[in-house]
């Protein structure tokens, strides 16, 4: 037990000396980055949000979840078409 923590502490010890403070411009580039995935997930999860609250005011149980399954599914074969072209270098 205590050899496994003696290693756990080296590892953690390694891992912080090797860490450095961010340049300025990287901070700002890690702070856009991070934005933009707040964003496109928050986007996301409204429009969900939204898709379904609109789907049970009309009464219909089982609606909301194959809507959303279907909107998933369709975001997901959007991103991978977009991966794919990215990849081959077709836009």
């Amino acid at each position: 037990m205590s050899e496994k923590l003696k290693s756990l502490w080296n590892s953690i010890r390694n891992i912080l000396s090797l860490a450095i403070k961010p340049t300025k411009e990287e901070f700002n580039l890690m702070f856009k980055i991070v934005g933009v995935g707040f964003l496109i997930v928050g986007t996301y999860t409204f429009v969900i949000s939204l898709l379904g609250f609109g789907l049970q005011s009309i009464n219909i149980s089982s609606v909301p979840q194959i809507a959303i399954l279907i909107f998933t599914v369709v975001i997901g074969i959007v991103l991978l078409l977009y991966y794919y072209g990215t990849r081959k270098r077709i836009w």
